[in-house]
């Protein structure tokens, strides 16, 4: 299973604004689906909406890629 996230996630996760968090949903830039009166984002219309691709996304979990130094 995917992934979801709510609006204060992705608040959180963009680093905006509580309405320009509900901007880019209602506007339909970033997918979401509503259960009830809840709101959950798939967090894979996130990645695409900031241009992440799989390979990039996989690069990251990688320890070797995670830090461009060394941590002591």
């Amino acid at each position: 299973m995917s992934e979801v996230l709510t609006p204060k996630q992705l608040q959180e996760l963009l680093q905006i604004g509580r309405k320009q968090t509900y901007e880019l949903i209602h506007s339909k830039q970033i997918p979401s689906i509503r259960i009830g009166k809840s709101i959950r984002i798939p967090r894979q219309g996130v990645d695409e909406f900031l241009g992440i691709t799989k390979e990039e996304k996989t690069q990251w979990k990688k320890p070797e890629h995670q830090y461009p130094f060394k941590l002591i």
